[in-house]
């Protein structure tokens, strides 16, 4: 183990020498100053979507038309659906008021919810879409009131949503290109700089320095992952501030794929039934939990260091198998940018979930179902693992055999 931690230390130095620590550490400001954008422009969005602003838009509406009557029918028309809208938005605004009884509102909503239930006759509970999504509503709206959580307007902007939503696509793409950058010449680059045959000459067992060298890439790589995500999670709250922490989030739904006839849901066949290829995907509750919003990101963070590990294990691979640091960044960019298109063209064929690992990068997307609803299959979060790490322990493998053989002449 000393000679490990050795080769690890020695690793370290020369890691934090490389010109390559620079580059993804512009990636990960990169990754970091868009998402600040997108959550600049959810708040600008957010601001004119307010109940107040649609409110003054409409008065102002209607006081126009007032300075203008016309014996138009089209334009009583037009005075009576403002009218309307104005009363509506009078109402929301008066629900939203913080003194506002939003218990009493949840408790009317729940009982609504019982009631819609009960219309769908017991036979047909099993898979029909209206019970099962009216379930997971009333199973929320009794979760806030266990937890007194007042629900979020929805166009109010989360961070903690904005941070997740985001961090799907950046953890396919940029937190991919930052771990390849740091990892790809981990290997390859002692081989293109010729220094490799003194490490193969060196007496210390070759899987010692190669483990060693593995150790220190998913250690810079795990430190990047939390450093992004940390600093995603704060820009978030110092932009949107810290709304929305204990808002629910569902995690472990599964799905059921129904015909529209027996999901209660016209999908346009003949004669109001749904064709054979036309199934609903009926969400099941039976194993499903809400958590709130500040712990879905915090065990997203974890699960996309995860994840990470596994791409680094790959990128090592490569680094191993490959001669030239050039070709070895190349061939993992490929398989990033290639992982990134094979999930959203080909996502819904079977073999695909099975056997391409960057399809469950996203693993808090396979835990709260969203894989699952783009494959059309059950991914749960233990599947995307099982993938991950079954790729990393081959990876591992064939690194570890490859260059226990390598010719120190020829290096």
């Amino acid at each position: 183990m000393r000679e490990i931690g050795t080769v690890v230390l020695n690793e370290w130095m020369k890691l934090l020498r490389r010109r390559r620590l620079w580059v993804a550490g512009v990636i990960a400001l990169l990754t970091v100053g868009l998402f600040t954008l997108v959550a600049i422009q959810a708040k600008h969005n957010a601001d004119s979507q307010r109940p107040e602003a649609q409110l003054a838009s409409a008065q102002r509406a209607l006081a126009t038309l007032r300075a203008h009557p016309s014996g138009d029918p089209q334009y009583r028309s037009t005075v009576a659906n403002l009218r309307a809208e104005i009363a509506a938005l009078k109402n929301e605004v008066k629900s939203e008021a913080p003194g506002a009884p939003w218990r009493d509102r949840l408790r009317q909503q729940a009982e609504a919810l019982r009631q819609q239930m009960r219309l769908v006759p017991p036979a047909e509970r099993a898979t029909s879409l209206q019970y099962h999504e009216s379930q997971g509503q009333l199973m929320q709206t009794q979760w806030e009131l266990d937890h007194n959580v007042r629900p979020l307007p929805g166009w109010v902007p989360s961070p903690y949503r904005e941070v997740t939503e985001y961090l799907s696509f950046a953890v396919r793409l940029f937190l991919p290109l930052m771990v390849v950058i740091l990892v790809a010449d981990m290997v390859a680059g002692e081989a293109t700089d010729g220094t490799i045959k003194l490490l193969l000459v060196r007496p210390v067992a070759r899987w010692k320095v190669l483990i060693g060298k593995w150790i220190t890439s998913l250690w810079a790589s795990a430190l990047a992952t939390v450093v992004v995500v940390g600093a995603l999670w704060a820009a978030g709250i110092a932009v949107l501030g810290n709304t929305g922490a204990w808002q629910p989030v569902w995690v472990g739904v599964h799905y059921a794929w129904v015909s529209g006839a027996a999901a209660g849901v016209n999908t346009g066949g003949p004669g109001g039934l749904a064709p054979a290829a036309g199934s609903v995907a009926v969400p099941l509750y039976a194993h499903a939990h809400l958590l709130p919003a500040w712990q879905y990101v915090l065990a997203s963070g974890g699960l996309a260091v995860l994840a990470m590990l596994a791409v680094a294990t790959v990128a090592f691979f490569c680094s191993t198998l490959f001669r030239s640091a050039m070709a070895s960044t190349g061939v993992s960019l490929g398989l990033t940018i290639v992982g990134l298109v094979v999930y959203e063209l080909g996502i819904r064929e079977h073999w695909v979930v099975w056997l391409w690992f960057p399809v469950h990068l996203a693993l808090f997307d396979n835990w709260n179902g969203s894989v699952s609803l783009q494959a059309q299959m059950n991914v749960p979060l233990g599947f995307g693992v099982a993938e991950l790490a079954a790729w990393s322990a081959v990876a591992l493998a064939v690194s570890l055999w490859h260059f226990s053989r390598r010719d120190v002449l020829n290096a």
